[in-house]
């Protein structure tokens, strides 16, 4: 058997130790979740599998940042679906913990003429 129940919303807290105080609301978040054998928990937080790990440390990738790809590297795997880059060229100041939403494998550019070049152009 398998239940899994989240209730979200807000509680009615009544501060101690005054009668005229207005009533708080406090969020309140209870998760249930349900175990073989019938037998039912409440637990803080669901329960997160670990995702198989696609980088590895050294891997040369590409990460998202703000609308635009840069080249990095993985320094190290920090949780599921989580990584720690080192942008290349930059200190290690700019380097952040990025999710696999954010990173890719690095595109390489084909070499060749430089695509600025006119190549209707006779030679003098």
């Amino acid at each position: 058997m398998v239940l899994r129940a989240v209730a979200v919303g807000f509680a009615l807290v009544a501060p101690l130790g005054c009668a005229r105080s207005a009533p708080v609301l406090a969020p309140t978040v209870i998760l249930v979740e349900g175990v073989s054998g019938g037998e039912v928990g409440v637990g803080s937080e669901p329960p997160v599998a670990e995702a198989p790990s696609r980088w590895n440390p050294q891997d040369e990738v590409e990460v998202e940042w703000r609308g635009t790809w840069y080249p990095a590297v993985v320094l190290e795997k920090r949780g599921p679906d989580r990584w720690l880059v080192h942008y290349e060229g930059y200190t290690a100041e700019w380097d952040e913990v990025v999710g696999g939403d954010r990173i890719r494998e690095r595109r390489v550019e084909p070499e060749g003429e430089d695509p600025d070049e006119d190549e209707d152009e006779a030679d003098p």
